[in-house]
């Protein structure tokens, strides 16, 4: 090979049909029960009245955060009152709702 036929192989662009085979040999076909079975790993959201009522060992992890004493009623009807108010927040887990009202 000599100079000229490196360059004519360098300067080649692939077509777009060479691409799309080559895609497709490279990645998997994603098909939508896949992306449904990837979705499934993540924990589910859920709105602020799905954690209501709180335990008794919530209340005493939320007195600790916020440095208030509560009673556990209270604690409850907050939390029905922030869930009634905004009604689209979602939270992933427990420890997130009980950082959200420390802050309310």
């Amino acid at each position: 090979m000599n100079f000229y036929e490196l360059s004519d192989f360098s300067n080649k662009k692939p077509s777009n049909k060479d691409y799309e085979q080559n895609s497709e040999l490279a990645t998997p076909a994603i098909t939508k029960d896949s992306e449904v079975e990837k979705n499934e790993c993540y924990p589910k959201r859920k709105r602020l009245a799905d954690y209501y009522p709180l335990t008794p060992e919530d209340a005493v992890i939320l007195q600790r955060m916020s440095s208030r004493s509560f009673n556990i009623y209270f604690i409850n009807q907050l939390l029905l009152k922030l869930s009634n108010k905004y009604p689209n927040r979602h939270f992933a887990n427990k420890i997130a709702v009980l950082n959200y009202m420390a802050k309310a």
